[in-house]
């Protein structure tokens, strides 16, 4: 009974403690931004056809069905000037719940709690993150796919666990369709063991059909292109590792003019590091998530940048001769850096179980070493964010302005506001006089 209060209480604690650190991760004066498709698609569609006439809506060939609920929800208790705010204070509340939902699904494979903490840890901090996934909807579906394999290798203890995850893993991946990455993990759910995690694989399979039949109904226009696997390699060093060192842009490009991708390639040694101690001395099933994580991470880049196929992902291309050319910082490394950091606290949780069957103690000690130290770099490291939100767009002040003109035209009259990045929302003057 002590055990399940003290649980609850670390939940509850993870959830309130990563709202506010969401909160707190970039500007306050970026809460009143809302953010890309957040105004442009979820919020116009809604406005123009209605919460439920676009919840299953496709957009550029996927579902997004967490923004649409969210979307619906906010629209539907908060006056529109106070949908940028509320936008961002709910996306808080899920990352928050994110974290705390990773905590509890790894329980079977990172048994040692400060390792589950540090899992908890790096959703909440990991740096590149508040350059501009965290507070949008369009961006949610990073937190999604971190969450997806966690939830297909956790072992449910009764089947109503089961059917609450399953919804879960239905959401996650109607709102991420690279939730296909794991599928191979359904084949562990014929174990005995998981004979209660069969609501989770088919919530995944319901979901991933969903965004199946989306993509060959509604297409995306392909930009794709294939830049080489040195451009990948480096640009995986350039936007999943190097951030975790420090997320500035300015610094990044002085560091790769000056030294190429050694900087990156000595960061990306500790996560070598702790795959190889998974792989040596993990359980089996310790040894399927690290290859997981690892693949996956890998696979989450590429995948990003091989779609997109703009000419800033061909590093090893560029010539560099008036600075740095290609992107930095791409959103696709977040969910990559996700997977990739969790290394660690696994690796941390086999060193303390070593070292107690050999009676040891140095392990227990390089696991404190390695999970704070990553903890104190993710946190310093997040000092140096700069926040894409810096566009100089105010949701509440343009509604505002919108608000005075409307005084004196026609309610049918349909207001152009602005929002970030350089996206407008129609809105009639009736609506915005409610």
């Amino acid at each position: 009974m002590l055990a399940t209060v003290k649980t609850r209480l670390i939940l509850v604690t993870i959830v309130v403690v990563g709202t506010v650190v969401t909160l707190l991760r970039v500007p306050l004066s970026h809460l009143d931004t809302v953010w890309a498709e957040d105004g442009q698609i979820f919020l116009q569609e809604h406005l123009d056809e209605s919460a439920w006439a676009v919840l299953v809506k496709g957009y550029a060939g996927y579902q997004h069905l967490i923004p649409r609920i969210v979307t619906a929800l906010i629209v539907s208790v908060v006056p529109i000037d106070a949908f940028g705010v509320a936008v961002f204070i709910a996306c808080a509340i899920l990352t928050g719940g994110v974290a705390a939902a990773v905590f509890w699904l790894s329980r079977d494979l990172v048994e040692w709690l400060p390792a589950r903490l540090g899992l908890a840890g790096i959703t909440l901090l990991l740096p590149l993150s508040a350059q501009e996934v965290v507070g949008n909807l369009a961006d949610f579906h990073s937190y999604c796919l971190w969450l997806t394999p966690w939830l297909l290798l956790y072992r449910p203890r009764s089947l109503g666990s089961g059917i609450g995850w399953g919804i879960v893993a239905f959401l996650c991946a109607m709102t991420e369709i690279q939730s296909l990455l794991f599928v191979p993990l359904l084949i562990l759910m014929v174990r005995r063991q998981h004979r209660f995690a069969w609501p989770i694989g088919a919530g995944l399979l319901l979901g991933l059909l969903g965004q199946i039949v989306t993509s060959l109904l509604l297409p995306r226009p392909s930009t794709a292109g294939w830049h080489g696997m040195s451009s990948l390699l480096l640009g995986y060093l350039y936007n999943t590792v190097l951030p975790m060192l420090n997320p500035d842009p300015v610094w990044q490009a002085n560091i790769l003019l000056s030294s190429g991708a050694l900087v990156p390639a000595l960061v990306v040694l500790p996560f070598v590091a702790a795959t190889i101690v998974a792989l040596v001395w993990g359980t089996g099933r310790q040894r399927i998530l690290v290859i997981t994580l690892v693949l996956a991470s890998g696979a989450v880049y590429a995948g990003g940048a091989t779609i997109d196929g703009g000419g800033y992902f061909a590093y090893a291309h560029h010539l560099n001769l008036g600075g740095f050319d290609g992107l930095q910082n791409s959103r696709y490394g977040v969910a990559s850096g996700f997977l990739l950091a969790a290394t660690v606290p696994l690796a941390a949780t086999i060193l303390v179980r070593l070292g107690d069957e050999r009676g040891v103690r140095w392990p227990r000690a390089v696991a404190w070493i390695a999970l704070v130290g990553l903890m104190v770099q993710f946190a310093l490291a997040s000092t140096q964010s700069v926040s894409s939100r810096e566009s100089g767009v105010t949701w509440s002040g343009n509604i505002a302005a919108a608000r005075a003109a409307c005084d004196s035209l026609p309610p049918e009259t349909v207001m152009d506001i602005a929002n970030a990045p350089y996206r407008l929302v129609k809105v009639t003057c009736a609506e915005l006089m409610r």
